[in-house]
């Protein structure tokens, strides 16, 4: 396997050259060193085998290799490339992990998971009701009917194709035959289509089975599948299908990973479902199933990214500014629980920088670099706010204090008072600034002084939250424009004041790059396909230090 210089050294001849990734080598040590090595290694097994088992007769217990069962022939190398620990981290024997002398099942890839569907805005998870497309006619289930008239629902649901069933507090639908809310479309058949749900594709249709859950006169819908169905219609939703294959298969494993690293944590589990179709988890079933990216998901069937022995966090954007972040972006992230996350520069240097301070990072926005996405337009924009609501921006305040108390603080209030049932009025905004930077130059705090009061907003995306005004035309490096509604681009920005006889009526911005920065950029991945880069390759450089798992057979 290529140590990290190795790997570098071959992306740097790919971006420098428009060639391949290049094979893997490894160093061969000489012939008398491998039999001083054996002999040491036999030496030291004999003595520990022997130690080890004179203390189990003493204690009248089995040999430890006993209690975790025989694994010589178990291979250091089981999905072809090697698994060899780093130093400082626990030792690993036949994919195992030993800690404090107790051993940890290896990690396997779940086959079902449990997504939460919101409604058509993303704004709740609350449904008024269900309208499904029949066999014959469109179907519509409401919340009271399913608690008060179940028998009359679960004929009617029959009639059209579906079977329902209740499984105490909820109630299982699944297509009956295939073809079912269809209208005689082969590619959807069996799938349950929800005519009460708008996506950017229309009206979705879903795979697996539906769990209903009635809340309050409200339904909550999870859709249960396969991992691997789920992944046909996160892909689609999550990187355009024109992109280069090995791109589409990065973004496969990417998705399946992070997708196994939520259901250790589960998002909703009072709804016993692991995550949602938001942007908030992974966009699901936003647009269609594509064959492009369906093939991406089924050459790496399995694929996923670990860490010492569990799933990473394979957090992914759509366009750096010429550097990456590690999880210090947003707040209450421990920086040292995701070390495989840097903040690295994205060329074929690759060299880790320091940019806290503003005027380093204007600099460095301002002077060119040979960035693996310096040609993409998101990789350089700017905008103009003309005035500041005072208004606007307190209800925003208040907004993100009841989403985290702890990203809002009221500037001079000790820690211990910082629960407040309601945020002061800042009135009149004297001040916009920037506090405070990761070492990749993201904002990370907003400083707002108001002629009442002032506050500190900490996260890159509430930064950009509160910059935005819902109406922010935001100028790209090749001259296009987009409206921005919600949130700035991204927070890899210099914010420049406009004042009048020292009042602000505006500020200027000048910024990079699309998204949050933290792991894997879309585009660059993109741009290394094109290099000729193989997917592998391409996760080596953006998740750092990672291990592979792919299926044995």
């Amino acid at each position: 396997m290529q140590n990290d210089a190795d790997r570098r050294e071959a992306l740097s001849r790919a971006m420098r050259q428009s060639s391949g990734g290049g094979g893997r080598r490894g160093m061969k040590p000489g012939h008398g060193y491998i039999e001083s090595v054996l002999f040491s290694c036999l030496l030291l097994v004999i003595l520990l085998c022997g130690g080890m088992v004179l203390w189990s007769y003493a204690n009248h217990k089995p040999p430890f290799y006993v209690l975790v069962g025989d694994r010589s022939g178990n291979s250091a190398e089981d999905d072809g490339r090697e698994k060899a620990a780093e130093d400082g981290q626990e030792n690993r024997t036949g994919g195992m992990k030993e800690l404090s002398g107790q051993v940890q099942i290896p990690y396997e890839v779940p086959e079902t998971v449990r997504v939460l569907l919101m409604n058509s805005d993303f704004s709740s998870v609350y449904h008024d009701q269900l309208v499904l497309k029949g066999r014959a006619d469109e179907i519509t289930i409401m919340p009271a009917a399913l608690r008060e008239t179940f028998d009359e629902v679960r004929e009617q649901l029959l009639q059209e194709g579906f079977l329902l069933e209740r499984e105490g507090e909820r109630y299982v639908l699944k297509p009956h035959e295939a073809g079912t809310g269809t209208e005689g479309n082969a590619q959807n058949s069996g799938r349950l289509k929800i005519l009460s749900i708008s996506r950017a594709c229309g009206t979705p249709s879903y795979r697996g089975c539906l769990y209903l859950y009635v809340r309050d006169d409200q339904l909550v819908l999870v859709n249960e599948l396969s991992l691997e169905e789920y992944l046909y219609n996160v892909l689609p939703s999550e990187m355009p299908a024109s992109y280069h294959e090995e791109a589409l298969k990065a973004q496969a494993v990417c998705a399946r990973t992070y997708a196994c690293a939520v259901m250790e944590n589960p998002r909703y589990p009072d709804f016993d479902a692991h995550l949602d179709d938001s942007t908030s988890c992974q966009m699901y079933g936003n647009l269609e199933e594509h064959e492009n990216t369906t093939a991406a998901v089924e050459q790496t069937k399995g694929e996923i990214l670990l860490f010492q022995g569990r799933p990473v966090s394979t957090y992914y954007y759509s366009t750096s500014c010429g550097i990456g972040s590690d999880i210090s972006v947003w707040q209450g992230f421990a920086v040292e629980e995701h070390p495989y996350l840097q903040g690295r520069s994205q060329n074929a240097a690759h060299e880790e920088l320091q940019l806290t301070d503003d005027t380093e990072f204007a600099a460095y926005l301002a002077t060119e670099h040979e960035d693996v996405e310096s040609a993409y337009p998101w990789y350089r924009w700017s905008c103009q706010i003309s005035g500041v609501n005072a208004d606007t921006l307190y209800e925003k305040l208040k907004e993100r204090y009841q989403v985290k108390q702890e990203s809002v603080e009221l500037v001079g209030m000790d820690t211990e008072s910082r629960q407040m049932a309601e945020l002061p009025y800042p009135g009149r905004i004297r001040m916009l600034s920037i506090d405070a930077r990761s070492p990749s130059g993201c904002a990370i705090c907003l400083l707002i002084e108001g002629e009442n009061c002032s506050y500190r907003i900490y996260g890159e995306y509430n930064v950009r939250y509160l910059l935005c005004d819902g109406d922010t035309t935001v100028t790209r490096q090749d001259g296009s424009t987009a409206v921005m509604r919600t949130i700035l681009p991204s927070a890899y920005l210099i914010l420049t004041p406009s004042l009048d006889k020292e009042e602000l009526i505006g500020y200027s911005i000048i910024g990079g790059g699309y998204g949050h920065g933290v792991g894997m950029s879309q585009n660059g991945a993109d741009t290394l396909a094109a290099l000729g880069v193989g997917y592998r390759d391409i996760l080596d450089y953006y998740y750092i230090g990672t291990e592979w798992k792919a299926p044995k057979n």
